[in-house]
Parts: structure tokens; C-alpha cells; sequence
């Protein structure tokens, strides 16, 4: 699924009227940090989802603690699964406490941190943050006769319908605002004559 403005529209103003698990990874393979055996977007997802079971538990409700158990492992285990592609730069997933809801979107543009977030409704600030790095941008390639334009969007580019265009040269004429050189210009002639009488 992509990110674009009706996605992140309907995932702020959803309300399931159950808890849901956000959960944001940092999966950019640039950082040197997600080069080692252990990435450490996984550590940061083991860290994160660690959290919110204490806190589940400190809060008591056996029901919560029950769904979240549910998806920490599924969590986990899914996105371990994931392909390279999927992986992206980051990845952002929605989980409601069913487990029957669920939304995930691969970025090409990596979230600022690591987050996991257990709430009433979608956790969507990292995404906003996200979005508006990702605004559209034209790009106008020329070259020879031709113009190509393409649309930059949330780090990944498409091309759209009809967007190449060929140039037509016409009748070219050299730009004459300018006169041509007159070789005589800047020559100044002097006439000096002796004002005294012989």
C-alpha cells in the first residue's frame, strides 16, 4: 500500500473503537546501524513493543494485555518476514487489537525514529512528517528534441500518461538584437592641425 493523502486522511480520522498497535520501523538499508547481524530497526521493534507490555501490565487490563500479546509476535515474526522491498526505508503498520484490521506501508522516505505505539486510534505523526517531506515535485528532463516530465512523490518517481513531449524547431534564425562588429567603430580619427603660422 502507498502513501498518499486519502491513505493518511483515513487512517487520522479512523476510530475502530479498539486499541491499535502503530508501529514504526526505521528499515533504511543506508544506516550503517541496519548493517550489522541484528538490525537495529529489530532491536528498536523488540525494544518498543517491550515498553508497551509494561505498560499494559502496570495499567491491568487483562483483555489488552491478551490482544497485544497476540500481535507482539506476530508483529515481530511478519516483519522479520519481509522482503527487501517491502522493507523499503521504513516501514509504517496499523494493527487493530483484533488482529483482523491491519494496514502497513513501505516508504521510501525513512521516518525520523523508531516508534511503537499502543492507542485508541492510529498513531500517525511520524506518517504527516513523512508526507510532507515527500510533497510532490516536478522534474523536466530535455534532452535533444524531446522534454520528458516526471512527478517525485514520497521518494519514489512515476512518470504519467502522456508526459513526453517532442520539441519542434521550426525555422531557427540567428538572434540578431545586436548589430554585427563594424571593424571602424572604436576607431577614433584625430585631425591635429599647428595653430602656428610659418
Amino acid at each position: 500500500m502507498r502513501l498518499d493523502r486519502d491513505e493518511l486522511r483515513a487512517l487520522a480520522t479512523e476510530s475502530p473503537g479498539q486499541p491499535v498497535l502503530s508501529v514504526y520501523v526505521r528499515t533504511d538499508p543506508r544506516d550503517p546501524a541496519n548493517t550489522n547481524h541484528t538490525p537495529a530497526w529489530q532491536i528498536e521493534l523488540r525494544n518498543g513493543l517491550r515498553k508497551v507490555g509494561e505498560q499494559l501490565q502496570r495499567d491491568g487490563d487483562q483483555r489488552q494485555q491478551r490482544s497485544f500479546a497476540a500481535l507482539r509476535g506476530r508483529v515481530e515474526r511478519e516483519l522479520a518476514a519481509l522482503s527487501p522491498a517491502e522493507l523499503a526505508r521504513s516501514v509504517a503498520w496499523f494493527v487493530h487489537a483484533d488482529g483482523e484490521t491491519s494496514r502497513r506501508l513501505s516508504l521510501q522516505i525513512p521516518v525520523r525514529r523508531d516508534l511503537v505505539v499502543w492507542d485508541d486510534r492510529p498513531f500517525v505523526s511520524p506518517l504527516v512528517d513523512v508526507a510532507d517531506r515527500g510533497a510532490a515535485t516536478g522534474v523536466v528532463l530535455v534532452g535533444g528534441d524531446t522534454i520528458r516530465v516526471l512527478v517525485l512523490q514520497n521518494g519514489q518517481i512515476d512518470e504519467p500518461e502522456d508526459s513526453t513531449y517532442g520539441l519542434s524547431l521550426g525555422d531557427w534564425r540567428p538572434y540578431e538584437a545586436y548589430a554585427s562588429p563594424n571593424p571602424a567603430r572604436g576607431q577614433q580619427s584625430v585631425s591635429h592641425q599647428d595653430g602656428t603660422a610659418s
